[in-house]
């Protein structure tokens, strides 16, 4: 089982502010620059893009979606038949909510952009493969990727076009930034 070192975690974010605050490319392309480093700190895992995920979806495998945000931003949107599950979750935490689930299973973990589901899916990589799992992967670009394509985001059962933006900074990774809040659509007050 391999974790992300403090340092490693330090040099993504690092990383992803320094391309944010300094003016380089905002959106998907500063995105994609960050997708490449949180593939290469976690090799343990598969990384796949929102497409594998589709297919994933449309062919009646066994897959289990598991939302690594908190509360507030999975009550915002998330992927269709996704399970919240907190970002600071230990192993056991993640056994326990997937039971006699994972075998056969695909496990698909995300975030906003990878950096926590990432981190989650290695630190439980390797009891989930013990315990049948096929495949232990992280959507690349998180939820910020799947929103910038413009693919499906529920809210309460309903379609929605909104994504939390996690903060003002992080924000910035996403296209249609109009398309951001940090509440569900059904409480915010017009």
């Amino acid at each position: 089982m391999k974790v992300l070192s403090l340092a490693a975690l330090f040099a993504i974010l690092a990383t992803a502010g320094f391309v944010i605050f300094l003016g380089a490319p905002n959106g998907q392309p500063a995105l994609t620059k960050l997708e490449r480093q949180i593939a290469s700190s976690h090799p343990d895992i598969e990384h796949i893009q929102p497409d594998t995920l589709i297919q994933w979806q449309s062919t009646g495998r066994k897959l289990i979606v598991l939302d690594v945000r908190e509360e507030d931003e999975f009550a915002v949107s998330h992927i269709e038949n996704a399970l919240r599950v907190s970002p600071e979750a230990s192993l056991r935490e993640v056994t326990a909510l997937l039971g006699d689930q994972v075998e056969n299973a695909d496990i698909l973990f995300y975030c906003s952009v990878g950096v926590r589901s990432s981190k989650l899916a290695s630190l439980v990589a390797d009891r989930l493969r013990a315990d049948g799992a096929r495949t232990i992967a992280n959507l690349s670009g998180g939820v910020f990727r799947w929103h910038n394509e413009e693919r499906p985001l529920m809210n309460h059962g309903q379609s929605t076009d909104l994504v939390h933006p996690y903060d003002g900074i992080w924000k910035r990774l996403v296209e249609r930034e109009e398309k951001t809040a940090f509440e569900p659509e059904d409480s915010i007050v017009l």
